[in-house]
């Protein structure tokens, strides 16, 4: 066994560190970056929410003919 020092990658998890209080946290934020570009390509822009929170949606809302679609 050998110390290699503050982990930063631990099973495809980041983790960050926080000295000032001590804390750790593991995030995917990477993996999920990279799925997105796998799958939508690096046209999408970031967004603090995607929707309006306060819309309720229902199934009258949905297209119905081959226009609306």
């Amino acid at each position: 066994m050998k110390d290699l020092g503050v982990v930063k990658h631990i099973l495809g998890c980041e983790v960050k560190h926080e000295k000032d209080n001590g804390t750790s946290y593991l995030t995917q934020f990477q993996y999920t970056k990279k799925a997105i570009e796998k799958f939508f390509g690096s046209e999408l822009k970031p967004s603090e929410t995607p929707a309006d929170p306060n819309v309720v949606l229902s199934k009258s809302m949905s297209p119905t003919t081959d226009e609306e679609r």
